[in-house]
């Protein structure tokens, strides 16, 4: 549905960003002139991410997926190439005990057999 792009309603671009990312999905946006001068760092930034974690998962399966916070803010997906991606959706840092911390709004990529 081009009316739901990542960009349509750039306040949430961020955590339609983050959804791509956990899912393994690719964005889907709708661009015009004003919107890209508008908007064309936050792009760029979201384009980089997302390829990121798409060229490691991008042709595998997901196994699982989870919550880590009873709210559902910070939620995980396991692949069958022993990654897992983790997204932290809130507004507050995500600490795990004797891990990297998810910084809010933000997303990790580790190893399943590093946990």
């Amino acid at each position: 549905v081009w009316r739901d792009t990542n960009y349509q309603s750039t306040p949430y671009a961020w955590k339609k960003d983050l959804f791509n990312i956990l899912y393994g999905t690719m964005p889907m946006w709708h661009i015009n002139r004003p919107l890209w001068t508008s908007h064309k760092k936050e792009m760029i930034a979201s384009y980089n991410s997302i390829a990121s974690v798409r060229q490691r998962i991008g042709f595998a399966e997901m196994v699982n997926h989870g919550w880590l916070t009873p709210d559902r803010s910070v939620q995980f997906t396991d692949w069958d190439n022993s990654d897992r991606v983790i997204v932290n959706f809130s507004d507050r840092s995500f600490e795990r005990q004797s891990r990297e911390p998810v910084p809010p709004r933000s997303f990790l990529v580790e190893r399943v057999a590093d946990k």
